[in-house]
């Protein structure tokens, strides 16, 4: 079992901060956006027709459930992604080491669960104001 409590954000002066909802917000919407129109220009470069055949939720759910292996693989190599990065956000352990994959896998899973409610309307929205909640008023996420 991973200690999830050995996970935490680093703030651009070096603290230790977990508590910059909005900031962790756009980092996140960044990546996943910006991994949703990478796919999605694949995907009309490889068969254009069938994206008029696709389910829009089953789609939001495939694209948020691989995000987070991308999303794990790059906390595990760089300790950010494009969009943390781009944010000044790290991702490391109290140690100040980069995640293991399997930390960074875990993370990743939590926030796809909990944090991103499976990428679908209603309850992403439910998820990410209990999220936020919790944030304000703890400091820290229950994937952190």
């Amino acid at each position: 079992m991973i200690n999830l409590d050995s996970v935490s954000e680093n703030a651009p002066n070096g603290s230790t901060s977990a508590s910059r909802p909005w900031v962790r917000f756009w980092a996140r919407s960044f990546d996943v956006y910006t991994f949703g129109i990478a796919v999605g220009i694949l995907w009309v470069l490889i068969d254009v027709e069938s994206l008029d055949h696709v389910n829009n939720t089953l789609l939001s759910i495939l694209l948020t459930f691989s995000w987070l292996f991308v999303e794990g693989a790059c906390l595990t190599i760089f300790g950010t992604t494009l969009g943390k990065w781009l944010l000044k956000i790290t991702i490391l352990n109290h140690q100040g080491q980069k995640l293991t994959p399997a930390q960074a896998f875990q993370r990743s899973r939590l926030v796809w669960w909990r944090g991103t409610g499976l990428g679908i309307g209603i309850p992403k929205l439910i998820a990410c104001i209990l999220g936020h909640s919790r944030l304000v008023r703890e400091g820290i996420t229950t994937w952190d």
